[in-house]
Order: C-alpha cells, then sequence, then structure tokens
C-alpha cells in the first residue's frame, strides 16, 4: 500500500508536469509503445554486423540529450572518439562521411563546418573510448559522471565486447554475468542503460533473416534480464549496390511496460542518419 500510494503521489505530479519523467527518445513511435524508458531499464539493441546499430545509437542519444535536457555517457569499446564524431558530423550537417573526411567540405564550403561545431554543442554527450571493458570499471566511471555530470543515459557499444569478472569463464557464462551486472547496475544508479549486441550468425541461414530474441548472441539471459529489447533488420545489408536510403526495420521484441511491434525508418547511410518513415516532415525528410 505504501508503494501505491507512493505511485499515486508520482502520477499527480506527472499530471501537473512535475515529478520524475520516463526518458524519451525521440523517435516518436518507440517512446508511444515505450511509454518512454524507465530510469532503472536495461535496453538491448541487437543487430547483425554493418546493420547500422551503433549509427542507430548514436542517432538515439542525440535525440535524447537535447529532448531531455541531460549528459549522455557513450562508452564504445569497438570505436575511437574520432570516428563517432565524423559520423555526428554528418548527421548534423547532412554531409557525406567522404565529403569531410577528404577535405572537400573544408574547401567548398568552410562556413559548413563552423554550423556543425555550433550545433554539436547542442549534445551533451560524453565519449569514453579507451579500454574500459568490465562492467565493475563502466560503473565506477558512471557513478563518477553521476556526481561531476548529472548524466541521465548510458550507451555501451557493445556487449559481447565486454569482459567477465574472471578469466576462465566461458563465453556464456561470461555474457549472462555481464547482461545481469548491466541490469542491476542500472537499477542501483537509477540511470537506464541500453547496451547494443551481437546476433548469432546463425539468423544468416534462416528463410526469414528477420532476427528474433533467440537470435542474440551467447547467452539466453539477455532476453531475461532486458526491459526492452529492439532487433534491427535490413534487408539490403549484405547488398553491394545498396542504394543511399535503406529501409530499415526496429522490431521491439520485448516491453515489459509497453506495447511490442514494429517501427520502420529511412536509415541515410551518408549521413548515418535514422528518420521515422511514418514520421517525416513534409518540408525536410532528414529534420
Amino acid at each position: 500500500s505504501d508503494l501505491v500510494n507512493k505511485n499515486i503521489d508520482e502520477v499527480k505530479l506527472i499530471a501537473r508536469g512535475q515529478g520524475k519523467k520516463d526518458l524519451r527518445t525521440g523517435f516518436l513511435n518507440i517512446d508511444l509503445k515505450t511509454h518512454g524508458i524507465d530510469e532503472s531499464s536495461l535496453v538491448i539493441i541487437g543487430a547483425r554486423p554493418s546493420v547500422g546499430k551503433t549509427a542507430f545509437a548514436m542517432n538515439l542519444a542525440m535525440k535524447a540529450s537535447r529532448l531531455n535536457n541531460m549528459n549522455v555517457a557513450f562508452f564504445s569499446l569497438e570505436m575511437s572518439g574520432s570516428q563517432i564524431a565524423y559520423r555526428v558530423m554528418s548527421n548534423i550537417g547532412h554531409i557525406s562521411h567522404q565529403e569531410i573526411k577528404n577535405g572537400n567540405i573544408a574547401r567548398n564550403n568552410p562556413d559548413k563546418l563552423s554550423e556543425i561545431a555550433n550545433v554539436s554543442q547542442q549534445y551533451k554527450i560524453y565519449i569514453d573510448d579507451g579500454t574500459t571493458t568490465k562492467v565493475a570499471d563502466i560503473k565506477e566511471k558512471c557513478m563518477n559522471m553521476k556526481r561531476s555530470k548529472g548524466i541521465g543515459l548510458i550507451i555501451i557499444d557493445y556487449l559481447q565486447l565486454m569482459k567477465p569478472s574472471r578469466n576462465n569463464m566461458n563465453r556464456y557464462e561470461a555474457t549472462s554475468e555481464i547482461s545481469r551486472d548491466l541490469k542491476l547496475m542500472a537499477a542501483e544508479l537509477k540511470i537506464p542503460i541500453i547496451a547494443l549486441s551481437q546476433l548469432s550468425r546463425t539468423v544468416e541461414g534462416k528463410e526469414s533473416q528477420e532476427p528474433r530474441m533467440s537470435d542474440l548472441r551467447d547467452s539466453g539471459s539477455i532476453e531475461q534480464d532486458a526491459d526492452i529489447i529492439m532487433l534491427m533488420h535490413r534487408d539490403d545489408y549484405q547488398k553491394e549496390n545498396a542504394g543511399e536510403i535503406s529501409k530499415t526495420k526496429v522490431n521491439l521484441a520485448k516491453v515489459r511496460n509497453g506495447n511490442t511491434g514494429v517501427v520502420e525508418f529511412d536509415f541515410y547511410k551518408d549521413h548515418t542518419l535514422f528518420v521515422e518513415i511514418s514520421n517525416r516532415y513534409e518540408k525536410d525528410l532528414r529534420t
């Protein structure tokens, strides 16, 4: 009864525009299905390599940071901070990664670089691209960041690159431990954690290559520990001559306190930009 009364008080505060609100991703149709991400949630985003899960996670980080006016901690265990920053520049400026890297944008439109620099200040995202691979080490960094910067979201790219507490564990045991520890970490810090995950190669041998939760690599415990599971799929991700815009499905296969279902996106690969198909702006499809 005490917990019920506490929740009633919280609901009344929210109704008046006060009190705790669950985190919004900035993707309208995902937010409608999940009703926002609770502060102690573990969210898993699963996909095969090259589908765009890192780009999707960074899109989500940027939207969540600006929409919720919060600091985001992004732990990149695979890509350097510089590589991620180039992706962010492409996203902000709607310029291909190649045009930035080869210097064409600096030669032909230097004002665009100044514009990108100014806009980037809107996003309070702290990127850790060091050698932090154990949950305990990431937790310690996040506790310090929570005290000093007040972070409201943690993103880890990706789960299978993390290391268990002991070296003599097999991969199944290790992934089970890491998944459970991330869930406990989210609950203790009261900060939602989004962890990216590889999918098993077996999905490629199926007649339908759209992934299921059982395709999450190395451990069934991920299905149990996660509050929300999103599975990404692109039909053309293995095609060499795929176009610039790729239709991508994000299947909300598990939503503990919401509704499951598929949300469709256009993925502008050159700009590492995801746009909800059913939520386009007529004036600019990539806003």
